[in-house]
């Protein structure tokens, strides 16, 4: 059977994601050299984009551990990448919260804004005061990592002096 005689692996992680099959994209996932998951559609969306955006929790575990996963990929009409996909049309504040906590843990930068110049916590209910703290939480290491690599070579061990 070649590609063309059906979906191609990263149009089936794709679906997969879309319709919640963690045990395809389990499958999907063996051979990480065989899939592509950052591979875009038509509309800019990656595996992560619709797993984020339809509520797949496992399908983002899943993904989150692919270590050449790209989490901050925007699509091609909105720039919104998953993390703000798990914030638009939110469904269970559950689902939505293990979404946004596994994204930011793995690394996604909550300071990317779309094209209407929203960042994800501008998205998130400003009363959701957990979501809004993981957040946080993730600007503020991000920033910590930035800073290690721009030269601070951590000496100052006891944190900042108020001299």
């Amino acid at each position: 059977m070649s590609d063309d005689d059906g979906a191609s692996r990263e149009e089936q992680l794709r679906s997969a994601c879309m319709t919640d099959q963690s045990d395809l994209v389990s499958e999907l996932l063996q051979d990480p050299k065989a899939v592509d998951v950052n591979r875009t559609n038509a509309l800019g969306y990656t595996a992560l984009h619709y797993a984020a955006k339809t509520g797949s929790v496992d399908c983002v575990r899943l993904l989150v551990k692919v270590r050449a996963i790209k989490l901050d990929v925007q699509d091609s009409m909105a720039k919104n990448t998953p993390l703000h996909m798990a914030l638009i049309d939110q469904g269970d504040p559950k689902t939505t919260l293990d979404i946004v906590t596994l994204l930011a843990r793995a690394g996604a930068d909550p300071r990317v804004a779309n094209k209407i110049g929203q960042r994800p916590a501008d998205l998130a209910d400003k009363d959701d005061e957990e979501i809004q703290e993981v957040l946080q939480r993730a600007v503020l290491a991000i920033g910590a990592k930035e800073s290690q690599s721009y030269g601070n070579d951590g000496s100052d061990s006891e944190g900042y002096s108020s001299g």
